[in-house]
């Protein structure tokens, strides 16, 4: 659509020797420029619709359009300015610009009860728009934070990915056990096994768009329930999922209004190029091509989801690699417990509720340990929560408990020397901080495409009284993100005996 009106401009220029029209386009960029610098800081301060769009980096955008209308009017009128539009696009990107909203000063932005706006919506990955409802759907609501400081990376610090399977999924309500776990950009899936009525909830903010699917039938998409604790309603995916094994897939899809755009911007690059091809204008054509071969692509992308719904996972899209809880079950793990070595009193699975959340875990009182022989996949990474049981909370006796991970290669150089890539002490009872799951990820990437022998183990202190602590969904999943690129091997420690 923004071709097509480049080209009638230009067409309009050539007919009236459009001077006018070439004048027009010029104060446009010209003005969005200013709007962009530090000379308009009055601007910003007295008219109602800057403070509307309260930064100034949202005008770079029709800035280019309009810098690109200008050009090619002016290359139309005469060959000779054709290059003076790029000159002026040099220029610009030499000036200093603003990138904080000109109109609120400093000494506003720290006081207490007043704009928060700045302080609120830029954080260490540059600025986002949370408090203002933009980039969130009406199901979110994040008043209830009050005075805190959040911005664009609120959701990682209140539910941080951690706490769900492969950074994705969790029950929500009820019990449900996650059999597979797959996912790319725009979908989810999961096969689950639910042992009575549950609500699967999906750590993806529920946009327009998004769809559900159960055992291959669309089903109604819900939204997670407001938060009673932090007083938050975080608008994440939820699916309900009846008892018995099922296929459950979100995935986003165009909107009708997105459909319709992306139809509507086809039909006007059509327009445009079967207008470029008439005559003389041939030449606009072959320029055209390329542009309407990227309309396009980008309508194809838009429309390709809505044809090929549900979605079908591939290999290389799997998320679970091993279930550790299955592995102890199936009875494949090495067991190691003051009970012996196997499951019973000290060393099983089980369910704890700690907080809010009730999970399985892999209930061992120090000292005990389980290990497992595993060929670990590219970019693996072991997910568990750490706990410890409430009813030790406040025992006359206790001092906590370590958490340890070690890697151990089967293979190679430097086969059978233990790598700890976990070492955590928690303690409850004297910590108050302690009282909950924490829930932690460890890149394993260093050890990837290796057989190896992964070891968890609880450690005592001076004693073991009242050492009932475990591991809660431990498993290994795969990265498929770019944020954690893996490193070297980690430096091997010995391992310490239990006490």
């Amino acid at each position: 659509a923004l071709a097509a009106l480049g080209l009638l401009v230009t067409g309009a220029a050539r007919r009236t020797r459009g001077w006018g029209i070439a004048a027009l386009l010029a104060s446009g960029t010209t003005l969005l420029w200013l709007l962009t610098t530090t000379w308009s800081r009055a601007a910003w301060e007295a008219v109602p619709l800057m403070r509307f769009l309260q930064f100034s980096w949202r005008l770079y955008g029709p800035l280019s359009l309009a810098l690109g209308l200008t050009a090619g009017v002016a290359g139309t009128l005469t060959p000779r300015l054709a290059p003076l539009p790029l000159v002026i696009a040099l220029l610009l990107t030499l000036n200093t610009t603003t990138a904080r909203p000109l109109w609120l000063d400093p000494a506003v932005e720290r006081r207490v009860g007043g704009p928060q706006l700045v302080a609120t919506e830029n954080t260490l990955f540059g600025a986002g728009t949370t408090t203002g409802g933009e980039f969130v759907p009406r199901t979110v609501d994040l008043q209830g934070l009050g005075e805190r400081r959040y911005g664009n990376g609120i959701y990682e610090r209140l539910y941080p990915e951690f706490g769900w399977l492969a950074g994705r999924v969790r029950a929500l309500d009820g019990r449900i056990r996650i059999d597979s776990l797959a996912s790319a950009t725009t979908w989810t899936d999961a096969r689950v096994t639910a042992d009575g009525p549950a609500v699967l909830a999906f750590r993806t903010v529920a946009f327009p768009g998004w769809r559900a699917y159960l055992d291959g039938a669309e089903t109604p998409v819900t939204t997670a329930p407001r938060d009673p604790t932090l007083g938050v309603a975080p608008g994440f995916v939820a699916v309900a999922v009846p008892a018995g094994d099922h296929h459950v897939q979100i995935a986003f899809t165009p909107t009708r209004a997105r459909s319709a755009a992306a139809a509507l911007s086809i039909a006007a690059l059509g327009a445009a190029a079967l207008w470029a091809a008439h005559g003389r204008r041939r030449r606009l054509a072959v320029l055209l091509a390329p542009v309407a071969l990227l309309a396009l692509a980008c309508g194809h992308d838009a429309l390709r989801p809505q044809l090929r719904l549900p979605a079908r996972p591939a290999p290389q899209n799997n998320r679970l690699a091993i279930d550790l809880l299955k592995a102890v079950g199936a009875r494949t793990a090495t067991l190691s417990s003051p009970g012996g070595a196997q499951l019973g009193a000290f060393l099983n699975v089980g369910r704890m509720r700690i907080g809010d959340r009730d999970r399985d875990w892999l209930y061992m009182h120090a000292p005990s340990s389980a290990s497992f022989e595993l060929m670990l996949p590219e970019r693996a990474a072991l997910q568990a929560g750490l706990g410890i049981d409430p009813a030790a909370w406040n025992a006359p006796t206790g001092d906590g408990v370590r958490f340890v991970a070690e890697v151990t290669t089967l293979g190679g150089s430097r086969a059978g020397e233990p790598f700890r890539v976990l070492d955590e002490p928690l303690n409850p009872r004297a910590w108050g901080g302690d009282r909950r799951w924490h829930d932690r990820w460890v890149d394993l990437s260093a050890f990837g495409g290796r057989l190896v022998r992964l070891t968890l183990r609880t450690e005592p202190g001076p004693t073991s009284d009242f050492d009932w602590s475990g591991w809660a969904d431990p498993a290994i999943v795969v990265q498929r993100d770019a944020r954690r690129p893996g490193g070297g091997l980690p430096v091997p420690v010995p391992t310490p005996r239990s006490s």
